[in-house]
């Protein structure tokens, strides 16, 4: 049974298959850099010369798989998934995000209601709780379906 690989894994290995290949090939022209310094004319085996064109070519199609495996994998950037999209669709039925407005009502009915629990709420503050919870129940009965 094969293992079916990640595009992130396919990258990983072609950037390891990269770096082996560009670090032969490095040696192997190192080396004949080495023989042919001083020379006006240098004569190579054509069996040789082969396999460093051979190293070449494979080192091509290694970048050019890395490029299509990274295409694939960035190909879904900013834009939403099956599962996102499915997820919005269902909040949005429920009227989505509350605004900031609600939210912070939200946040400041909780720091009275812990004042309340305490017996540390002034006749002000009840006032103000009074009206949060009355701006928040507004807003969720708006956002009902009906």
């Amino acid at each position: 049974m094969a293992i079916m690989e990640t595009v992130k894994q396919q990258i990983d290995r072609h950037i390891d298959e990269l770096k082996i290949d560009n670090e032969s090939l490095k040696a192997d022209l190192e080396y004949f850099y080495n023989i042919s310094r001083g020379k006006s004319k240098i004569y190579i085996d054509s069996e040789k010369l082969e396999k460093l064109f051979f190293k070449a070519d494979e080192i091509c199609r290694t970048v050019e798989r890395l490029d299509r495996a990274n295409k694939i994998l960035y190909q879904n950037r900013g834009k939403s998934s099956f599962k996102k999209s499915a997820a919005s669709k269902i909040n949005g039925a429920k009227g989505g995000r509350p605004p900031k407005e609600i939210s912070a009502a939200r946040k400041r009915i909780n720091e009275l209601d812990d004042k309340w629990v305490r017996g540390l709420i002034t006749d002000e503050e009840k006032k103000e709780q009074e009206q949060l919870y009355q701006l928040v129940r507004d807003w969720e009965n708006k956002r009902k379906p009906k």
